[in-house]
C-alpha cells in the first residue's frame, strides 16, 4: 500500500507542477521558456530521485539506477499508450 501512495504522491506533484508551468510557459518568450522547461525537467527528476531515496532508504547509486529504469519503462509505456490511443481514435472516426 505504501508503494501505491508514494506513486500517487509523485504523480500529484508532477501534475501540479505541469498545471502551473503550462500557463506560465505560454506567457514567457521562446528562449526563456526553453530555460524554464529545462529547469523544470531537472527539478522533477531530482524530486523523484529524492523521494525514492527517502522512501526506500537506499544508497545513491542504487536509487539512481532504480529511478532511471523506472523512468525509462514509464516513458516506453506512455509512448505505447499514446500510439494505442491515436490508433483507436483514428479507427473510430
Amino acid at each position: 500500500m505504501e508503494h501505491l501512495l508514494f506513486l500517487v504522491h509523485q504523480h500529484a506533484a508532477m501534475f501540479l507542477v505541469f498545471a502551473i508551468a503550462v500557463p506560465v510557459l505560454a506567457l514567457v518568450p521562446g528562449g526563456a521558456a526553453d530555460v524554464l522547461t529545462g529547469t523544470l525537467a531537472i527539478y522533477l527528476g531530482w524530486y523523484v530521485y529524492r523521494g525514492m531515496r527517502r522512501m526506500y532508504g537506499q544508497g545513491r547509486a542504487r536509487t539512481l539506477a532504480k529511478a532511471a529504469t523506472l523512468g525509462f519503462v514509464y516513458a516506453v509505456l506512455a509512448g505505447v499508450m499514446l500510439v494505442a490511443t491515436i490508433l483507436v481514435s483514428v479507427a473510430t472516426l
